[in-house]
């Protein structure tokens, strides 16, 4: 794609983003969450009803007040009957699991929403999908409003499109996210700012490697598909 930054970490003691151990947890509505750590995955919750949507979706849930009204009755009858009974009191609805993501194509750029989490903040972005990009970059506008610098901070040198050498920090961030596709502690490169990209930065495959998708043109999806 044009202008679009390759970036190449030259700095020996940085580790490569894809030799960090990653473990996958899906939770029960069907959110991806790749974490750093085995031990962070929470226990299965006790999941005790099973029903269908009339997309053909499977759900799972731990209480019977959580299944939506129309989808009662089709609850297997093998339940206390107790708790078949018991009035609804929780009509908070299940997730769905998201299967496309909405983009936007801009002379031949692709422009993927993302939500970026740092040390409490929560900040909304655009950014280039670019598998060309070894890590995720950041520019330095989208780094203020994380408040990155309270984080630990490497400086690297980096390497653009054009040959050019330039001096960068290597960072990490709480978790990146694409609607329910979710990286926690994932590493970013900032970058002084550019404005001739259009967007905040590069969504790389430091974060598009764990997932699976492909891009439909036509009608300006993401679709994800199971890896």
């Amino acid at each position: 794609m044009r202008h679009i930054l390759c970036i190449i970490i030259l700095l020996a003691l940085v580790t490569s983003p894809s030799a960090q151990e990653y473990f996958k947890y899906t939770d029960p509505n069907g959110f991806e969450y790749w974490l750093d750590d085995k031990s962070k995955i929470p226990p299965p919750p006790p999941v005790k009803y099973k029903y269908e949507d009339k997309n053909g979706l499977t759900f799972w849930v731990d209480d019977v007040a959580k299944i939506p009204v129309e989808y009662r009755s089709k609850v297997p009858e093998n339940r206390d009957s107790a708790e078949k009974t018991k009035a609804p009191v929780d009509q908070s609805r299940v997730e769905k699991r998201q299967y496309v993501t909405r983009i936007s194509i801009d002379n031949n750029q692709i422009i993927v929403p993302v939500v970026f989490k740092n040390k409490g903040r929560r900040v909304k972005a655009r950014m280039i999908l670019d598998t060309g990009a070894s890590v995720t970059t950041i520019y330095s506008a989208l780094a203020a409003k994380l408040n990155l610098k309270k984080n630990k901070l490497t400086n690297v040198r980096s390497v653009v499109a054009n040959g050019a050498a330039t001096d960068t920090l290597l960072t990490k961030v709480d978790s990146i996210e694409v609607d329910d596709k979710i990286l926690a502690n994932s590493e970013v490169v900032v970058m002084p700012a550019s404005n001739s990209i259009g967007a905040d930065g590069l969504l790389g495959n430091s974060f598009l490697h764990f997932f699976n998708f492909t891009i439909d043109y036509e009608k300006q999806l993401l679709r994800w598909n199971e890896k």
